[in-house]
């Protein structure tokens, strides 16, 4: 039992990861283009660390993506275009 939410708990952590360096891939605000693309390449590389060393299954981590992924993406989204925490650009 402890093993099966282990495995779940980490398919939540890749499904975090993988809306996360989405995000900054795409979004090179606060990044060069370059430096955003860094850093998505060193957060998909973490995602990869964690399937491999957690062992998690395809199928878990298909159904984590499945649920999961188009709430983290619609939650970082309204994060970081919620007024307060827009960047001014000299306003």
């Amino acid at each position: 039992m402890a093993e099966q939410a282990y495995e779940q708990d980490a398919a939540a952590a890749v499904v975090l990861l993988t809306a996360l360096s989405e995000i900054v891939e795409k979004s090179p605000v606060t990044y060069s283009t370059q430096g955003s693309e860094d850093l998505a390449r060193h957060i998909n590389g973490m995602k990869q660390a964690i399937i491999r060393e957690a062992k998690v299954s395809d199928t878990v981590l298909q159904n984590a993506m499945a649920y999961a992924l188009g709430e983290w993406r619609t939650e970082l989204i309204c994060t970081l275009f919620a007024r307060e925490n827009r960047i001014t650009l000299g306003a």
